[in-house]
């Protein structure tokens, strides 16, 4: 028998108590006594009894590994066959003891349940899955052997009796390409149509690098209300894409003239070979001395351009109660200013036409405060008023 001081206590109410964890697995045998306590100690007497404590094993299962991933498909047609996942391992059971081992999970019921089998925990997948909301799933199987309809609070559950299972969401080609923007603005003048080009993000959530694109437009249709436009034919306007580049670059050999005015329209089709998306594309002649500014940031080009579409929402909330579009047409760092930008750009009011340049100067102290703290809200300024050539600007 071991020295039984070193793992039970007594009180002086006879309650015996564990003072340690017990490592071992024999029994004990533990004498006790009893004293009275007389006025005269020659009077003492006592009585002493033995209690036998026997101990039981009741070891946790054990994984032997934390971690399990599995890779699964996203989409409907999902496999409901029963994945095999680790089986934990029970001293209990092999040492002699018929006890069983249960497993649970600990969230994500909704997307998949696990069973006990001989063999082993079952893994079952209930519901699609979608990458493009959670690529990666993490889910906790609770190993215990004591058996029970609800899982055992986690946090009395020791690591080694909890196995986590990563599931790596699988894309599939789900999603159609999408070009960023409802229809596709730009504009075109004098003055840049020499090398005009325009470059249209395309987008595809399916995430998939290895996705490949191909764009295509429509017949290039001029406005009925244009002048000297009519008969420009079709090739006016063409498409470019890079082998593997997310970006499509519009291009045109078209010659403007002073006396032109109004817009073209096509459509711009993106397909993925299996989905595809068109968008309606309106280019509009711009008049470089009625209908186009310029505004001047304090920051290098590579930063306003990163910033394209926030600044572009700035202008249009800007003058939203007008109903005006603002569309950037060039981003370019300003001549003989090496840390600042000019951004060249027009105003469409809510017929899609160029707003004329007397109407925004007019309307535009109005909506200075409102561009001032959207621009500060994305760490960007305004420059004072330069002067560029042939382009009215506002500051």
């Amino acid at each position: 028998m071991m020295e039984d001081s070193q793992f039970f206590g007594i009180d002086p109410n006879g309650q015996v108590t564990l003072l340690k964890q017990l490592d071992v697995q024999e029994s004990f045998v533990l004498k006790v006594t009893a004293y009275d306590n007389p006025s005269n100690p020659n009077d003492r007497q006592s009585n002493s009894t033995e209690l036998k404590i026997g101990i039981t094993k009741d070891y946790p299962p054990e994984f032997n590994t934390t971690q399990s991933p599995i890779n699964i498909k996203e989409g409907g047609n999902f496999d409901s066959t029963p994945r095999s996942l680790p089986t934990a391992f029970d001293r209990n059971i092999n040492e002699g003891e018929d006890e069983q081992i249960c497993y649970y999970l600990e969230d994500d019921k909704d997307l998949f349940s696990i069973s006990t089998e001989p063999e082993g925990p079952r893994l079952t997948q209930l519901k699609e899955l979608d990458r493009e909301a959670t690529p990666v799933i993490d889910l906790i199987v609770i190993a215990s052997n004591l058996c029970q309809e609800t899982a055992p609070d986690l946090e009395s559950i020791p690591e080694s009796s909890k196995l986590n299972v990563q599931i790596n969401v699988q894309d599939i080609n789900d999603v159609a390409p999408s070009f960023i923007g409802d229809t596709i603005f730009a504009s075109i003048s004098m003055v840049d149509y020499e090398d005009w080009t325009r470059e249209i993000e395309v987008v595809d959530d399916d995430g998939d690098d290895t996705n490949q694109f191909s764009c295509s437009k429509t017949t290039v249709v001029p406005s009925d209300d244009g002048e000297s436009i009519d008969d420009l034919g079709d090739s006016i306007f063409s498409v470019k894409q890079g082998p593997k580049e997310k970006k499509v670059t519009l291009q045109s050999t078209l010659v403007v003239t002073s006396s032109m005015s109004g817009y073209f329209t096509f459509n711009l089709t993106v397909n993925d070979g299996v989905h595809e998306t068109t968008e309606p594309v309106k280019i509009v002649v711009i008049n470089e001395k009625t209908n186009r500014v310029v505004f001047t940031f304090d920051s290098l080009e590579e930063e306003v351009k990163a910033k394209k579409d926030e600044i572009r929402q700035v202008f249009s909330n800007a003058f939203a109660s007008y109903g005006w579009i603002f569309n950037i047409d060039n981003i370019k760092q300003a001549k003989e200013e090496i840390e600042k930008t000019a951004v060249k750009c027009h105003f469409l009011d809510n017929q899609d036409e160029p707003v004329d340049i007397a109407f925004i100067e007019k309307n535009y102290e109005g909506a200075r405060s409102d561009i001032k703290d959207g621009l500060i809200g994305l760490n960007l300024t305004l420059s004072p008023r330069v002067s560029v050539p042939k382009l009215h600007v506002l500051v």
